[in-house]
């Protein structure tokens, strides 16, 4: 594809999109709080080679690789814009349009310095567009998106790395009366919008009561 990932930059997407999952019980083939899972895993590695061992294991069960042949070319992601960015798929269009992340990163995981020329440049040769990265603070307000909407209850939950980006609170004069705020200190992404089960944290299950009751108000003031 035209990021051209390599082997290393997927065991980096892995780890960068992992903490996402990082959900209070099994999701597929990643067992419950898969981060600290995989934190163990790559740290009891004693030698090199089970070091690799592990990283190849994780990055296959973080990413939903196939359990034998090889591994096919991921569409967006690798190699790219950390949290995703332009790509081939159907999110990498939506960045060159409205969602671009400008983000960087400085980290053991995985230096990357954010370059707006060249996403805009890959951004038209994929799609023939450029990249507006303020479209949606034009739309809707940026900071103040709380008083500029209705009816929204805005939920985060702390284990994923997108709540560094969410809205938690807003002075009453800030916020229209019909939004709500609810933090989930136990949940990763949109943990309170997946099914729910048995072993949910409380506080993803207070979460849901308090957005069950808000729709149920919605409902009856739209009636």
């Amino acid at each position: 594809t035209a990021l051209q990932p390599t082997q290393a930059a997927l065991f980096e997407y892995a780890l960068e999109a992992l903490p996402q999952q990082d959900y209070a019980h099994p999701v597929g083939d990643l067992p419950a709080w898969p981060v600290d899972a995989v934190c163990a895993a790559l740290a009891q590695a004693a030698t090199d080679e089970e070091l690799i061992a592990a990283a190849a294991k994780w990055s296959k069960l973080a990413l939903g690789a196939p359990a034998s042949g090889c591994w096919p070319t991921l569409d967006e992601g690798p190699g790219g814009v950390p949290g995703d960015g332009p790509g081939p798929g159907a999110w990498g269009y939506q960045s060159c349009t409205e969602t671009l992340h400008q983000f960087s990163s400085d980290s053991a995981v995985r230096d990357y310095e954010f370059d707006l020329t060249a996403q805009s440049d890959l951004c038209f040769k994929l799609y023939g567009v450029r990249p507006d990265p303020t479209k949606l603070a034009r739309l809707f307000g940026g900071y103040a998106i709380p008083g500029n909407v209705t009816n929204v209850v805005f939920s985060n939950g702390l284990r994923d790395p997108w709540s560094g980006g969410g809205f938690y609170a807003a002075a009453p004069s800030e916020a229209h009366a019909s939004n709500a705020f609810c933090v989930m200190p136990s949940g990763a992404h949109h943990s309170d919008l997946r099914t729910p089960m048995d072993d949910d944290p409380d506080d993803v299950k207070k979460c849901r009561e308090l957005e069950e009751a808000r729709l149920a108000g919605y409902l009856v003031a739209a009636r």
